[in-house]
């Protein structure tokens, strides 16, 4: 495993194609069925956790992807929902769609309020695509924190007016689970 990693641990900077290139092999091995230890799982996030600030948008998707998919570790959880909140709240659109999109599959429900507000603002955004994945958010947070999704109806019943089926049907989607 330690090959895997030493991608990570380049000095001169964030070389984007070979760490995304070993991101892709984590994930791919992942997929595969090929377990990793919990010391294995706690270095790959933290070494990743050093790739949220590259700006280069294919490999902010693997780290998405990859953080989806490792282990999740209690002692991290704050780590990487600080990460995934300043995403959320980025300038780039697609880089809030993406981070709102993995959000609910990481954040414990303990940390879960101090992004409530941010899924929430990200509801009523102008862009549709960033509502959608807000509205998405809320779709997976419902089961197990129905009682904070349920607080957000004022939000949801105002995307019934918009005009983009898309929007619509997540809100329509929303509603209905609440």
């Amino acid at each position: 495993m330690l090959d895997m990693v030493f991608f990570f641990q380049a000095e001169d900077g964030i070389r984007d194609a070979q760490e995304s290139r070993g991101l892709g092999d984590v994930y791919k091995r992942q997929n595969q069925g090929q377990e990793l230890t919990e010391q294995e799982s706690i270095e790959i996030f933290f070494a990743i956790t050093k790739l949220f600030q590259s700006q280069n948008f294919d490999l902010r998707r693997m780290i998405y992807l990859t953080i989806r998919e490792l282990p999740h570790q209690e002692n991290a959880a704050y780590i990487i929902t600080s990460s995934l909140t300043k995403d959320v709240n980025a300038k780039s659109d697609l880089v809030r769609i993406n981070a709102l999109r993995v959000l609910p599959l990481i954040v414990e429900s303990q940390y879960l309020v101090q992004s409530e507000r941010y899924i929430k603002n990200a509801i009523n955004d102008k862009n549709n695509a960033v509502a959608c994945a807000a509205l998405i958010s809320g779709i997976h947070l419902y089961p197990n924190n129905s009682d904070l999704v349920r607080r957000w109806s004022t939000e949801i019943q105002e995307k019934l007016n918009s005009k983009v089926y898309q929007t619509l049907h997540h809100a329509l989607s929303l509603l209905h689970e609440t």
